[in-house]
């Protein structure tokens, strides 16, 4: 009895999502052993050249519908992000169909004819609640990202230091409504605090230089390497993770980053909207308030050494519920996928 992961999403990509599926696979690998079956996609290599086709292009979709097919004789249950695939194995196979919902409100209408016996992984409760809400009837559960124990001990094995002066970083997208208006803001108002931003293209970091009176206190730096982000998250006073309503899916998504912040055990400052707040709580991290952001900040700085510890308790808590393992072994269980 195999298990196919199969996804018509590039996994070189270097998108969240292909770390996503990346890690997911890695997992699945590791538990089902030879009971593992997958397709995904990588780009043609032909010498040093590398050929790549939009996931919407139908000469990709047909060739990797095909190459399903082809694995589907040998499987028993199927695992996919892409709905379209599942839908359309649902009007001639009776294998077992399960689909990760990442994106439920773009596909209501390819919903409608999905088979009556179509799992769900829901990457956040909010997601779960959505289909309930619309009276979908389908089997459903939450599963939200994680990280993997190699990174998880990783961080471990960078040594903390003690900073003499309170830093606020950021790391990750820097495009406009994600957030780094909120860094801003807070340095303008305190300039006694660093402020450091890394993550993006250095044009999207030059938008911003050109079209905002940054303060003195503030570094932005473009993408950097994965193991200088992990120091420096690692090394953070405070790591700001500023979700807003700007964002399309603020109310549902699970972002790997916030994973990644945990498990650094340094203090994560959210702004407490949407999904994160089903993992970040006030024993494991401290809530800024949108509508009084100098207040709350300088509340959170007057007792920064009582809360700090907070980080080691998202560190904690990563490790028990939010490992790539731990989730994976979650969903077989939900599935009652026999394991040999």
């Amino acid at each position: 009895m195999n298990f196919l992961y199969a996804n018509n999403i590039s996994i070189t990509a270097g998108f969240a999502r292909s770390a996503q599926i990346e890690n997911n696979a890695k997992a699945l690998k590791n538990i089902l052993n030879t009971q593992y079956r997958e397709v995904l996609i990588k780009p043609l290599k032909i010498g040093n050249l590398e050929l790549r086709m939009k996931e919407s292009s139908l000469f990709r979709k047909t060739a990797f519908f095909v190459k399903v097919i082809i694995a589907l004789p040998t499987c028993y249950s199927v695992y996919s992000r892409n709905l379209w695939l599942l839908v359309a194995l649902g009007f001639f196979t009776k294998k077992q169909l399960t689909w990760e919902m990442h994106d439920a409100p773009n596909h209501e209408g390819l919903l409608k004819f999905a088979p009556n016996g179509l799992n769900i992984v829901c990457i956040s409760m909010a997601l779960e609640t959505w289909l309930k809400e619309r009276g979908y009837g389908f089997k459903t559960t939450v599963a939200h990202d994680g990280i993997s124990l190699d990174l998880w001990k990783a961080y471990s094995d960078i040594t903390k230091k003690d900073q003499s002066k309170l830093t606020v970083v950021h790391t990750g997208s820097a495009f406009p409504g994600r957030g780094l208006e909120i860094l801003f803001e807070l340095a303008k108002e305190n300039p006694q605090i660093d402020f450091h931003h890394f993550g993006g293209t250095k044009d999207q970091l030059i938008y911003w230089k050109e079209n905002h009176n940054i303060s003195s206190n503030v570094s932005l730096t473009s993408s950097v390497g994965h193991d200088k982000v992990m120091r420096i998250q690692r090394n953070a006073s405070i790591l700001l993770l500023p979700m807003t309503k700007k964002s399309p899916i603020w109310w549902c998504t699970s972002p790997m980053k916030l994973f990644e912040y945990m498990a650094s055990e340094s203090l994560i400052m959210h702004t407490g909207i949407g999904s994160i707040t089903e993992v970040l709580t006030e024993e494991n991290s401290v809530k800024i308030d949108l509508n009084n952001l100098s207040g709350s900040f300088e509340k959170i700085i007057s007792d920064f050494k009582d809360i700090r510890h907070r980080g080691e308790v998202a560190r904690r808590e990563v490790y028990n519920n939010y490992l790539w393992e731990i989730r994976v072994k979650k969903i077989l269980e939900f599935l009652e996928f026999q394991i040999n």
